[in-house]
């Protein structure tokens, strides 16, 4: 069971929710389900080429029972994956996408075999350092985030002499037989955190521009990152003034607290707040831009379009809800990615009035796809069987007619919301408000203030490089000094006194 893995596992702390992995800080319901799960494969069978998650998780794969076949790479930019992958599978075969598909899939090219010995070879001339081991009873091993790997269950048929694994297979089959076995592993995904500052820099912005090239494709991604992020900030910054102040009241008595009495290496508060700074900057620079541009799209659309579409906001966070009222759990795994673009919405979030008021449903998107007007869609199905163009049964944001009562098309009644015909001119799906899930930008401004405070000019080397590469994420634009500047504690101060002073123009559910 579960539980006896949990409890006998000598490494129970990369499993899911583990002291190593991101999502430790997130309560057990928020976090998606990633095993552990046992698969139970017969000889032969093979896993194409493929990253965990989309390249956002890592994977941890204990073998009971049989012997695993195993290529992987080092961890590579995209462009770099793409043309391993071409020389793995020795076409240039666009068809089958790797990095945005699945590994097991009926469509796959049934030309794509196992790697030759001059692929790899070709592949450490490249530098993406390939290994190619054989996984046996009674090991384990760790692929990190984002690093193409391939499984292949071994039989007692022999290789060509040009596959890579002929070499070891043969070597093994002198010392356990011709016996065939059946294969029993327990795999799971998890978010390693890193151990040092450095390594939990590289970890979070590697995971982050994963999910940015996710999103970009309409792909939902198995790790919950900006979440686990946000968690880890409040949990550390926590840590440390308690650690602080533990260790000025010790001094009085001679002795600190602060070293931990157990040798372990798992990092300490320090040295978790160095290594997210610059991807809480990003994060939080993200969120503080959205609600900006909630507040300009209601001003831009009262001058130039979306007659009818309306924002409000909320300034109350769902943490603070009654939750016997509200309708959405915010500690929750469910219906926080974005509709379309499947961004995850882990503080930030525009909801449809009309879904629910009239549908009892929630539909979530992020701000960029709102500001682009994907919701106005004719038709996005909500109902679980009808497909009907009803803003009653479906979400239905692109109703442009102005027809109330007696309408011509007699195709539904007047909504008992807007009053416009629910078959062709209910303007309630354009109705949405922004939520905050668990702080209001301005605590979230906050805690980044404390964050840069405890870190102060004790920054990782390279850190300002990495908050302008996540950055110029956000527009796709290349890396320059403004953007570099845009993190620095000046620049958040500004804006966390903008932010206070908007607050006080703009009262809880005013429409902008």
């Amino acid at each position: 069971s579960f539980e006896d893995l949990q409890n006998n596992f000598k490494l129970s702390s990369i499993l899911p929710g583990g002291s190593h992995c991101m999502m430790n800080a997130v309560n057990v319901n928020g976090r998606p389900f990633m095993g552990p799960n046992l698969y139970i494969t017969p000889p032969s069978s093979f896993t194409h080429f493929h990253q965990d998650g989309h390249g956002t998780v890592d994977s941890g794969h204990l073998c009971l029972s049989g012997y695993n076949e195993v290529v992987m790479l080092r961890r590579l930019p995209e462009r770099h994956k793409c043309r391993a992958l071409e020389l793995l599978n020795g076409s240039s075969n666009t068809s089958y996408s790797t990095l945005y598909g699945l590994p097991h899939r009926d469509d796959l090219d049934p030309s794509l075999g196992w790697p030759t010995k001059g692929a790899i070879r070709f592949c450490e001339e490249m530098g993406y350092c390939p290994s190619v081991f054989i996984l046996k009873p009674g090991q384990m091993v760790h692929i990190n985030k984002g690093r193409l790997h391939a499984f292949r269950k071994l039989s007692t048929s022999s290789l060509h002499v040009t596959d890579c694994h002929h070499d070891l297979r043969q070597t093994l089959q002198e010392s356990i037989g011709s016996t065939e076995q059946l294969c029993f592993s327990i795999a799971w995904d998890w978010m390693f955190k890193g151990v040092t500052s450095e390594g939990i820099n590289r970890e979070l912005s590697s995971i982050l521009e994963c999910v940015r090239l996710n999103s970009a494709h309409s792909l939902q991604s198995l790790a919950i990152p900006e979440t686990a992020l946000l968690f880890l900030a409040k949990e550390n910054v926590a840590k440390h003034s308690t650690t602080s102040k533990n260790d000025s009241a010790s001094l009085i008595q001679g002795r600190s607290l602060s070293v931990e009495g157990k040798a372990g290496l798992e990092p300490d508060p320090m040295t978790v707040l160095r290594g997210i700074l610059a991807s809480l900057q990003y994060v939080v620079h993200r969120h503080n831009s959205a609600v900006r541009l909630s507040k300009e799209w209601g001003w831009e659309r009262e001058e130039k379009q979306f007659k009818w579409a309306k924002v409000s906001i909320d300034e109350k966070p769902n943490t603070w809800q009654d939750p016997g009222t509200f309708s959405l759990d915010p500690y929750g795994a469910g219906d926080f990615f974005c509709k379309f673009c499947m961004e995850e919405l882990s503080n930030i979030y525009m909801h449809c009035d009309g879904c629910e008021k009239l549908l009892n449903k929630d539909f979530n998107i992020c701000s960029n796809c709102h500001k682009e007007g994907k919701y106005k869609v004719s038709f996005y199905q909500m109902h679980p069987f009808s497909t009907k163009r009803f803003s009653v049964l479906n979400h239905t944001g692109n109703m442009i007619q102005e027809r109330a009562a007696r309408c011509p098309c007699k195709n539904g009644k007047p909504c008992s919301n807007c009053n416009f015909c629910t078959g062709c001119s209910c303007k309630c799906h354009q109705h949405f408000t922004l939520h905050y899930r668990f702080m209001g930008i301005g605590d979230e401004l906050q805690l980044l203030s404390e964050a840069e405070r405890i870190v102060g000019t004790d920054k990782i080397s390279h850190s300002d490089e990495t908050s302008a590469r996540l950055l110029s994420l956000l527009s796709g634009t290349c890396v320059n000094t403004t953007m570099i500047e845009q993190a620095s504690p000046h620049r958040r101060e500004t804006s966390m006194n903008v932010e206070v002073e908007d607050s006080q123009e703009t009262k809880p559910g005013k429409q902008s």
